[in-house]
């Protein structure tokens, strides 16, 4: 069973659905507070994506960005890239394909109070991986404020696995 995350610090979790044919990628974001309430879903596409870790740093990017741009300061991000968030919270210097952008991630969150980040596997992101898939048909970004599509409001509900079940 996962934890929740401490009172005042929210859980970023991510994830992307990348088309290596057609060089995009849909990244899925969900946004929950330690009662596992919905704050924030989003979804970001993406173009001329060349590779599948590529397109997972950007998901991260995103993210970050998202709760940057939200004023979300405490946050612990999960998503389910193992070479990505290896990259993170490592302290050497990345020389690889992705670096700009995780050098990106890492400028940007210096400026957060409290930031964190910790891989899941994809069968704990089920939620953002829910909110990507209606993004492969569509490029233009969504964002949901403390409510989304009923689907996804379901999911989120059923993956609320650290409050008592609803009566």
């Amino acid at each position: 069973m996962l934890a929740p995350p401490p009172v005042n610090i929210l859980k970023v979790n991510f994830t992307v659905i990348f088309d290596k044919a057609k060089l995009s990628a849909v990244s899925g974001i969900v946004i929950r507070n330690h009662e596992g309430m919905l704050m924030v879903a989003a979804t970001f596409p993406s173009s001329f994506i060349s590779d599948h870790c590529v397109a997972e740093a950007k998901a991260c990017e995103q993210a970050v960005d998202l709760a940057y741009e939200l004023n979300f300061c405490r946050v612990i991000f999960e998503g389910d890239s193992p070479t990505v968030l290896r990259k993170l919270c490592s302290p050497a210097k990345d020389m690889s394909l992705i670096s700009m952008i995780i050098k990106s991630v890492k400028t940007k969150t210096e400026s957060f109070d409290k930031v964190t980040f910790q891989h899941r596997p994809r069968n704990s992101n089920k939620v953002a991986h829910l909110i990507a898939q209606p993004g492969r048909s569509s490029f233009d970004t969504f964002i949901w404020m403390e409510e989304a599509p009923p689907p996804i409001e379901e999911l989120i509900k059923k993956d609320r696995w650290w409050t008592a079940p609803p009566i």
